[in-house]
């Protein structure tokens, strides 16, 4: 009967994904990447919002003999400003969330596989992520360093 049940043995191991992404040079150089992005954005959309400011001010400084005409044309720039500023930065925030998509799916793969494999070739039935705040198995081998080891980390 022993001899039965360790046919069914399953060998457990856990691991932080996030210390282990950390760790990962690729997940640094995507967020460098990503850091030097956001701020050309944010540098293009302040210069946006310096412009309407500067347009802005020139308003309020209008004469007040200005025809209506001119300050009604002045009023729908500014709005018509304010909007443009309002939809460029949605877009900066989605092409900004695209491009972190673009960078950070490799460096998730690449670790998902060394842990496959690490898995694999250590006869690990299960390995649960410690990291998600979930631990269904707080047994088993941690097996960050084997996984690191597979990646050529320290």
């Amino acid at each position: 009967m022993a001899a039965g049940m360790s046919m069914y043995a399953q060998k457990f191991g856990h691991i932080y994904s996030d210390s282990l992404l950390m760790a990962m040079p690729e997940k640094t150089a995507a967020e460098e990447k990503l850091r030097a992005l956001a701020k050309q954005y944010q540098d293009a959309i302040d210069q946006k919002d310096a412009e309407f400011s500067q347009k802005y001010q020139a308003y309020v400084q209008l004469d007040p003999s200005t025809p209506d005409i001119i300050r009604a044309d002045k009023e729908q720039e500014l709005t018509r400003m304010q909007q443009g500023m309002q939809e460029f930065a949605v877009t900066m925030q989605n092409k900004l969330e695209e491009e972190r998509e673009r960078l950070m799916t490799p460096v998730y793969e690449k670790a998902r596989v060394a842990i496959q494999s690490v898995a694999k070739q250590n006869g690990y039935t299960y390995v649960f992520d410690a990291s998600t705040g979930v631990t269904l198995y707080e047994g088993g081998d941690n097996i960050i360093n084997l996984v690191k080891a597979e990646l050529g980390i320290q």
